[in-house]
């Protein structure tokens, strides 16, 4: 498969422009931030690594959706544009998981 080419023979991106960002408050008045590719009704979550990471080097995945697939990136708390806050507590797999869960984690992102 070979890469369609611009007017300046440079590589044509096929990404799914940024359709939606913001920050939610979760639990404790902290807030994550998020970015939205796409505006379809089925959900691809981009989960970066971490802990302290952004998903910004996952913006790529933004390439493989559209149609009916959108992607939500998502910083982790602590992590990328995300709060940052000191309460070691907080840093526990549990509380991560509650992060991505669908049935948990803020209707922006859930949607």
């Amino acid at each position: 498969m070979t890469t369609p080419m611009g007017a300046a023979g440079e590589p044509q991106s096929r990404a799914t422009p940024l359709s939606g960002e913001g920050r939610l408050e979760i639990e404790g008045g902290y807030r994550v931030a998020y970015r939205t590719f796409g505006t379809g009704s089925r959900t691809l979550p981009g989960l970066h690594g971490g802990p302290g990471a952004s998903s910004h080097y996952l913006d790529r995945l933004s390439e493989v959706v559209g149609g009916d697939l959108k992607l939500v990136l998502y910083d982790q708390l602590g992590g990328g544009d995300s709060d940052r806050p000191e309460d070691l507590s907080l840093w526990q797999i549990p509380r991560f998981i509650w992060e991505v869960e669908p049935s948990e984690r803020p209707s922006t992102l859930a949607s």
